[in-house]
């Protein structure tokens, strides 16, 4: 089966790469502080995952603005000029 061209083209993902990086500094020695992609080590202390989850209980669903015409404008505008539509 064919595979599409823009999937042939596609490369490594990039915090790949930067991983594999860290770890080839990391086997001659030198102490890396990683700022990859974030996740945690540590689990999430517990008063703040309560906190979220009182958030999302108080707040649902969409806001009924369209939002500012300005706003919305520009990102018609975008659209446009990058999708061609």
């Amino acid at each position: 089966m064919p595979i599409s061209p823009v999937l042939e083209g596609q490369t490594t993902y990039p915090f790949v790469r930067l991983n594999e990086a860290a770890r080839r500094v990391e086997a001659r020695g030198v102490d890396v502080i990683d700022f990859g992609t974030g996740d945690p080590r540590e689990a999430t202390d517990p008063l703040i995952r309560q906190a979220l989850v009182d958030g999302v209980r108080e707040r649902m669903g969409y806001p009924l603005a369209q939002g500012l015409p300005e706003l919305r404008e520009a990102i018609a505008d975008w659209t446009r000029r990058r999708f061609d539509v």
